[in-house]
């Protein structure tokens, strides 16, 4: 019947376009665009502060946005041409995505430097053992498992505020780490100071690390949901990289070190790990604000 054959028909072209899409090849020139970006971007935050910040750094990384600006173009272009982008750009005519992808970058660029800050201090700084330092870090560690534990619970009651508990929890714990590094005397300065602000941080981590990508994949098309968290995926392992560079450039940059003296070590140290916590404490707020973009539910989206 003439129904059967419009069925048919459909069929075929459906079939015939992922045939079409896995003939279009791999993105080479896009991967090297965006690669290169990143790396022009990274290694002068990286090595600025112990060359000085010569006039290479500032170039390299002008000319790294300019290689990213060129990706974005190039994966537009490459999509009109019917072809397999690496980034499809048709993800980011959605606002809510794009201040999803943004929120993934900032928040974990606050969360993964805060140890790179604490281990620093404990052990260059404070003189304590690399296994000392490591227990510094348990209470996070915990609050992370329980917070994991419950989020996916707390997702389907309450929607989005379980995400925004879990980053304003976050932006508590760290606010209350940079106030200790900020008042407490270096040489008394102990892991029972930091146990209880970095257990409520954690445990706002574990609310927000399981339920937020699919809240953030929620603002797509579901035949873009697989790209969607491929670019997610890679944006949190980027924000890692950000933070880290940064929140380093910033350590090593306000390290004043006057004197030979373990109190003076360690009071130099105090106050560079307070310099690099306020930052990653400023992450974590414009990840809280962030967090609004997103969907109030996602179980709509996912029904549709």
């Amino acid at each position: 019947c003439e129904m059967c054959i419009r069925d048919r028909a459909g069929t075929a072209s459906q079939d015939a376009e992922p045939a079409a899409v896995r003939g279009a090849g791999v993105d080479w020139v896009g991967l090297v665009l965006v690669s290169a970006g990143l790396i022009a971007l990274l290694v002068p935050l990286i090595q600025g502060e112990d060359e000085g910040w010569p006039l290479w750094t500032f170039l390299t990384m002008g000319g790294g946005v300019l290689l990213l600006v060129a990706f974005g173009a190039w994966e537009v272009a490459f999509s009109k041409r019917g072809r397999l982008p690496l980034v499809p750009p048709r993800l980011f005519r959605h606002p809510s995505f794009t201040g999803g992808v943004v929120l993934a970058l900032v928040y974990f660029a606050a969360v993964s430097s805060i140890f790179f800050t604490l281990s620093l201090l404990w052990q260059a700084g404070l003189g304590h053992t690399a296994l000392e330092s490591g227990l510094v870090s348990i209470p996070f560690a915990f609050g992370s498992i329980a917070g994991s534990a419950l989020s996916n619970r707390l997702a389907q009651r309450l929607g989005r505020t379980v995400l925004v508990i879990g980053t304003a929890l976050v932006t508590l714990g760290l606010t209350a780490v940079w106030l200790l590094l900020l008042t407490v005397p270096a040489g008394e300065l102990t892991s029972w100071h930091l146990l209880v602000p970095l257990l409520v941080a954690g445990f706002g981590n574990g609310l927000f690390i399981a339920p937020n990508v699919q809240f953030i994949v929620a603002t797509v098309d579901g035949r873009d949901a697989g790209a969607a968290s491929g670019v997610i995926s890679a944006i949190q392992r980027i924000g890692s990289a950000i933070g880290i560079a940064v929140i380093g450039s910033v350590f090593f940059g306000t390290l004043v070190v006057q004197g030979g003296s373990a109190e003076a070590l360690a009071s130099g140290f105090t106050t560079s790990s307070a310099a690099a916590m306020g930052v990653s404490v400023a992450f974590s707020v414009v990840a809280f604000l962030l967090v609004f973009a997103l969907p109030r539910r996602t179980a709509a989206r996912g029904s549709h």
